[in-house]
């Protein structure tokens, strides 16, 4: 599992350099979560970078005062000339008493820290210019330091290395336009691969920028690694007798694999989390789909299957549509007890579907899709005769979700704009009901001639 924290930039700049190997914090709620074996990706709001170590050790005791006689503070920040006045009451600058005496003292100790830093200021520096080598055909000095010139001479060009226990290890080069961080330059030294660098390298792009895809043109040497990030890759013919290929990552796809990955399951969640869920889609929204046992249905952005739990059980077929392979394996499992239930890992947009439903929904999905006149119309042609569309949209109107360790660029849903496409569609919208956090919207798809209006409840 990953954790987030903040830091003070001092206290970054220790962890990165591999001085301060041991974070102290309360004992409260949230470090309680904390197991070892865990992953902390601490982050510093003064600079563009990202630490990632291993907790390999939790310290708890009942108050500052007993950790500080514990532990070495030289490996909790503390420089020589500090440890001549360090003193627990150093952390009430953080804490009040009555905190530290409810929840007690945590002290993190920490291991393989991975920092990820803006380079771009430092790459003449020999240190960070040699790590373009493996990517640059024939690095002769000259050809190095006109690769760097040409970066640093783009506003538009972001430059990143990795360095473990403070040696660099793994650089990235890209360039943003028009929502998309295109990959220019990728490389690890050679010592330092088969660790996962590269992955972190790419993750942390989707953490920094807001972004709809990743894209890179690559060779057969490479091609490979794209593959195993969760790259959909395309060959585009050949230059020079090389094959090339273009490589495509989608920001949304990789979200979703990535709550995978720290075990962000809803359907897993605790009753309180349920409860909280329901207020996009609780048992109102389930009421309309309207379902009987001689029903088929759609659900569009399935995920693990979190209304899917409820609403299988209730049909004749139950179909999932959902971009993460991992959210949709996740999915199969939570589902596994249904013999109804058909998943399908693909894009809705693009997938070609070979049949028709008396029921389609989709809940907290349509902010992910930008055409979305396209989507509802496809959604029209998808429903029988009769059949019924319920779509939940957040009320939410930022365009950007941040979650800590990445932001995903959002298409914000207008109820007036949902209203209007669905009529354009050619369903009839017979109801549009309001819930704390969301609008639902309830449609019908009917041969005759519809109304043009609708109601709200």
């Amino acid at each position: 599992m990953t954790h987030c924290m903040n830091l003070e930039l001092s206290a970054f700049l220790k962890i990165a350099k591999g001085s301060k190997t041991i974070e102290l914090r309360l004992n409260d709620e949230k470090r309680q979560e904390i197991n070892i074996g865990d992953r902390i990706e601490f982050r510093c709001s003064e600079i563009n970078s990202v630490i990632f170590a291993e907790v390999i050790k939790l310290h708890k005791f009942l108050d500052f005062e007993q950790l500080y006689k514990a532990l070495p503070l030289e490996k909790c920040g503390y420089s020589e000339n500090d440890l001549k006045t360090a003193h627990y009451t150093d952390m009430e600058k953080y804490y009040t008493k009555s905190q530290i005496k409810k929840y007690g003292a945590l002290g993190i100790e920490l291991q393989k820290i991975t920092a990820v830093a803006d380079v771009k200021a430092s790459l003449f520096n020999p240190e960070v210019l040699t790590l373009l080598k493996p990517s640059v055909f024939n690095p002769t000095p000259e050809r190095l330091k006109d690769r760097a010139e040409k970066y640093s001479a783009d506003k538009n060009t972001f430059v990143y290395a990795c360095k473990i226990d403070g040696v660099y290890a793994g650089i990235v080069v890209l360039k943003t336009e028009n929502n998309t961080a295109e990959i220019l330059d990728i490389a690890v030294k050679s010592e330092y691969r088969k660790h996962g660098i590269g992955r972190r390298l790419i993750n942390f792009i989707f953490s920094q920028f807001p972004i709809d895809n990743i894209t890179a043109e690559t060779d057969d040497e490479a091609v490979e690694f794209y593959k195993k990030c969760g790259f959909a890759v395309a060959s585009v013919g050949a230059v020079c007798g090389t094959k090339r290929y273009f490589c495509k990552l989608s920001a949304v796809l990789k979200h979703y694999d990535l709550l995978i990955e720290e075990n962000n399951d809803p359907v897993r969640d605790p009753e309180p989390l349920r409860q909280y869920m329901d207020k996009w889609d609780g048992q109102e929204f389930i009421d309309s789909l309207q379902l009987t046992k001689e029903k088929s249905v759609l659900e569009i952005g399935v995920g693990t299957g979190r209304l899917a739990v409820r609403v299988a059980p209730e049909c004749r077929e139950f179909c999932g549509i959902d971009l993460s392979p991992k959210t949709v394996k996740r999915a199969k499992e939570n589902l596994k007890e249904q013999t109804n239930v058909t998943l399908i890992c693909g894009d809705f947009m693009s997938y070609e579907f070979e049949r028709k439903f008396d029921v389609i929904y989709s809940s907290l999905t349509f902010m992910h899709i930008k055409e979305k006149p396209a989507a509802i119309n496809k959604v029209k042609l998808l429903l029988k005769d009769g059949g019924r569309f319920v779509l939940s949209i957040d009320k939410n109107q930022s365009d950007t979700i941040d979650y800590g360790t990445r932001k995903i660029q959002v298409y914000p849903d207008c109820k007036e704009d949902i209203a209007k496409y669905m009529i354009d569609s050619g369903m009839e919208l017979a109801e549009m009901l309001e819930t704390e956090f969301a609008y639902i919207f309830l449609a019908k798809s009917s041969p005759i001639t519809v109304r043009t209006e609708y109601r709200e409840s």
